[in-house]
Parts: C-alpha cells; sequence; structure tokens
C-alpha cells in the first residue's frame, strides 16, 4: 500500500508540474490496486491521473473511460476540487473531439464543483470553456454572457493577471463578432503590459 500511494502521490505531483508522462505501467499497477484495496478517492485519484497519463500519451479514448471511472468513483465524495477536475478534463477531450454539446456539459459540472469547493479561478475557466463551447456553435449571445460571467466572477484584485486573460480572450471574441466598441472598453481595461505584448 505504501509503494502504491508513493506512486499514485509522484504521478499527481508530476501531473500539476505540467512533466508530461510517458508511460501508463505504473498507474496501471496503481488502478489495479485501488479497484481492491483503498477508499473511494484514492480510487478516484488513481483513475484521474490514469486519464492524465493517457491524455499526455495522446490517447483520448482511454483518456476519456479513465475520466469517467475516476467520476463514477468519486460521485458522493466531497472532494469538489477533484471532482471539478476530473469533469474539466472530460470535457477539454470533447472539445478536442469538436463536441460542443458534451463539452458544455462536462464544463457545466465542473463549474458546480469549483463553486462549491470555493475555487474562484477555476470557476472563472470553467464558466470560460462555456463561453468557447456555444462559440463552437456559432452562438455568439450565449458565448458572450458566459465571457461576460467569468469576468464578473475574477472581480478580484489578487487574480488580476487570469483577469488580464480573460479580458483579453473576450476583446479577441468581440472584435471577431464585429462588437468594436465593447472590444475597445474591454481593452481599455487590459494593463500596458497586456497591450504592449500584442495581447489581443
Amino acid at each position: 500500500e505504501t509503494r502504491m500511494y508513493h506512486a499514485l502521490l509522484t504521478t499527481q505531483a508530476n501531473d500539476k508540474l505540467y512533466i508530461t508522462h510517458t508511460s501508463d505501467s505504473v498507474m496501471q499497477q496503481v488502478v489495479r490496486f485501488y479497484d481492491t484495496y483503498g477508499d473511494a478517492d484514492k480510487r478516484m485519484l488513481s483513475y484521474l491521473y490514469l486519464g492524465s497519463v493517457y491524455r499526455d500519451l495522446q490517447d483520448a479514448p482511454r483518456a476519456l473511460h479513465a475520466y469517467q471511472l475516476a467520476a463514477e468513483a468519486g460521485q458522493g465524495s466531497t472532494h469538489y476540487q477533484v471532482l471539478a477536475r476530473i469533469h474539466y478534463q472530460i470535457g477539454l477531450l470533447f472539445a478536442y473531439q469538436d463536441l460542443p454539446d458534451e463539452f458544455r456539459s462536462a464544463t457545466r459540472q465542473a463549474a458546480l464543483f469549483y463553486q462549491k469547493a470555493h475555487d474562484v479561478q477555476g470557476h472563472a475557466y470553467a464558466l470560460r470553456n462555456i463561453a468557447r463551447s456555444y462559440d463552437m456553435l456559432h452562438q455568439t449571445d450565449s458565448a458572450a454572457y458566459y465571457y461576460q460571467q467569468a469576468i464578473d466572477v475574477l472581480k478580484e484584485p489578487t487574480l488580476s493577471v487570469d483577469l488580464q486573460v480573460l479580458l483579453s480572450e473576450y476583446s479577441a471574441f468581440l472584435i471577431k463578432c464585429g462588437s468594436y466598441h465593447h472590444a475597445e472598453r474591454l481593452i481599455g481595461q487590459l494593463s500596458r503590459e497586456y497591450r504592449d505584448h500584442d495581447a489581443i
């Protein structure tokens, strides 16, 4: 159990450091162990990081299956941050496969869990992704609504960098839609650093 938990934590740490996973062999062992022993939360985590391994290996079907098993293992869990990450990753996989409705559905779940976890940053980026899902369908009014919702969530000085990122993306979206005056107002809220580095 100690060896399996160490392997799980190591994979988790590498994932948080954006170190690319190159093999599924270790996490396959971890998943097999937690399928038989341990609690549901560790099983949920093991499938989450198995999904992350397959994501890095660009094996979308197996990544999606692993994330879905992680979500099933997490039913009833109060580890809302983990549940949010699972559904966020599921959403991204659907987005990469050009499935906007599925992308939005999974991301809505992520947004709810981020809210429960009181994760303002995660909640804002989930709302941003919901906006992107509507943009994929050329539903500009709905996309604009969720971009604005994301920005409203981030109206806190401690998250100014994330706010700049979202303002920049929303401004670019508005320019694409021809809403130049609205975009100009948002660009005016960008820091000089963002404007000088051609963020738009």
